[in-house]
């Protein structure tokens, strides 16, 4: 009789062992049914913001395609040629010869040269050695303009490429002599690649220590540029009738 109490009890106890375990294995089992779903839904809305994002980078590179567009036809860019060309100056630079007065007679789609006419340099030697700039222009409304700044030389193996930085507004360029015979004429270019090498900017002038220059000497310096790979389409020659 003891002996049947005692295996009941036991019974008993086995029992609710049993049914603490089964309903912690029910517990578990639904926990894990609940992250299921949830981990569904996180992946479901992460495939929703990955697809969501394609559809975003596939606006941002077709926005980027129409502003290449847009640029090649302002800046007269080639796709197959956006970038700079190896830019060799003169050999033998002699900034003291190329002092003086320099009229613009050519140039290509600058920016900040955009409607402006009668533009003209004047380059004075420095006693430490750098050039002072006065560039003077009437600008696209019709009104003088002009503007101080200071070229040196940034690499003293080519004296003939120079960096010019500007006083008002604060701004700073290349400015590299390709060729010049100091007291006819002047090839001046300068180039900059930007936003991971598929823009360049470009900047060209013929100058001229007269207000023109003979067809030959413009014919000469365009296939000096040819040479170098750059296209000489959009030059334009300045108005120097003021």
């Amino acid at each position: 009789m003891c002996f049947n109490r005692q295996f009941d009890k036991d019974s008993f106890q086995i029992n609710s062992y049993f049914d603490t375990i089964l309903l912690a294995l029910i517990q578990f089992s639904n926990t894990i049914i609940e992250l299921s779903k949830k981990n569904d839904d996180m992946l479901k809305e992460a495939n929703e913001q990955i697809d969501k994002l394609r559809a975003d980078m596939k606006i941002i590179d077709e926005g980027l395609n129409q502003l290449k567009k847009r640029y090649d036809r302002i800046y007269g860019q080639e796709k197959d040629a956006a970038k700079c060309p190896d830019i060799v100056t003169q050999s033998g630079f002699t900034a003291s010869r190329y002092a003086g007065v320099w009229y613009e007679v050519y140039r290509n789609t600058i920016l900040f040269e955009l409607g402006a006419k009668c533009v003209n340099a004047t380059y004075t030697l420095q006693n430490d050695g750098s050039i002072g700039v006065f560039n003077q222009a009437i600008n696209w409304f019709g009104h003088y303009t002009s503007i101080n700044g200071t070229a040196k030389v940034k690499n003293s193996a080519q004296p003939g490429s120079l960096v010019v930085n500007f006083d008002s507004p604060r701004t700073q360029g290349d400015y590299n002599v390709i060729s010049t015979n100091y007291d006819d004429y002047a090839l001046v270019y300068s180039c900059r690649n930007f936003f991971f090498d598929w823009f360049k900017w470009e900047s060209i002038w013929f100058l001229s220590r007269t207000k023109t220059l003979p067809a030959e000497t413009v014919d000469a310096l365009k296939n000096i540029l040819s040479n170098m790979g750059v296209s000489t389409s959009k030059l334009k020659q300045t108005n120097q009738n003021c």
